[in-house]
């Protein structure tokens, strides 16, 4: 029976079950905060939490309405997804399995092991959803075909919304973060320590935001050959046969990102530096 169904309908029941579930949980989380701190202000990054859930809804009603053909918004959702569980790993390994403070057999280890598992999952959705992207392919008036290159405000607002998000993803995990500063000993481990105390100079800051940002591109680029802000915008990154780039191509192009103003180098070349170094291509990709 099972062989007879496309595999992304089985995937997008899975992942409706499981947003059925985040959301429950989030109600559940929710009534418990309000009946034990009604009167304690909530952080403005535990609002991003609902909003992300919003998202996830949406990109779930588009996949169904259009007969799995169409997944902009939930490939949105599982590379912010992505992101924002990678941010938090360092933490859950060391809550999971280094921290003394943790109280015994708080942590259960199949949760532990499953938790890891819809990672993994989610992230296999958007290999999934994103390995068939294909350009968006124009005839020529000789006949040739051609992929459709975008422009430079395409590449403007592509920048725009990866800044947005991974700072976004950054910012949703801080509390996280101050939870483990200030309640566990985190501070004792010496590289995380001298971290800390680089992101409170200006060079510090840079460095880390630098590494942030090719964290970014590593993941989702090299991987998955996409970004959140190339999704909303409807655009992939090819080689010059219009095929996907090569695991050289996808890391050449992301370190390139670090060569100083290479953010607003398509202002002198329309392709970018980083896509002109590494012979690819950002170009309109077929509508899904």
């Amino acid at each position: 029976m099972l062989k007879s169904i496309p595999k992304i309908k089985i995937l997008a029941f899975i992942l409706s079950s499981l947003l059925i579930y985040s959301i429950f949980s989030y109600i559940k989380f929710e009534l418990k905060y309000n009946s034990s701190s009604p009167f304690f202000p909530r952080p403005l990054e535990n609002y991003i939490q609902p909003l992300t859930l919003i998202i996830y809804l949406i990109g779930i009603v588009q996949l169904f309405v259009s007969k799995f053909k169409k997944s902009t918004v939930l490939k949105i959702y599982l590379q912010y997804f992505v992101i924002t569980y990678l941010v938090l790993l360092p933490f859950n390994i060391y809550w999971n399995f280094f921290s003394p403070n943790k109280p015994i057999g708080m942590i259960n280890p199949f949760f532990i092991v499953l938790n890891y598992v819809l990672f993994a999952f989610k992230g296999y959705v958007l290999y999934i959803l994103q390995k068939d992207a294909t350009p968006l392919l124009d005839q020529q008036d000789n006949g040739d075909v051609v992929f459709r290159p975008v422009n430079r405000w395409n590449r403007l607002f592509h920048h725009l919304f990866d800044v947005a998000f991974y700072f976004s993803a950054i910012y949703s995990t801080s509390s996280t973060y101050r939870y483990l500063l200030f309640n566990t000993n985190f501070l004792d481990i010496p590289f995380l320590a001298s971290l800390i105390r680089a992101s409170n100079t200006l060079t510090g800051a840079s460095i880390i935001v630098s590494f942030f940002t090719l964290f970014y591109y590593l993941v989702l680029e090299v991987v998955f050959n996409i970004t959140i802000g190339k999704t909303i915008l409807g655009n992939i990154i090819v080689n010059d046969e219009g095929a996907r780039p090569s695991i050289a191509q996808r890391f050449g192009r992301t370190f390139c990102r670090l060569i100083p103003f290479n953010a607003l180098s398509f202002l002198f070349n329309q392709r970018g530096w980083h896509d002109s170094i590494t012979n690819t291509y950002v170009v309109k990709a077929e509508k899904r």
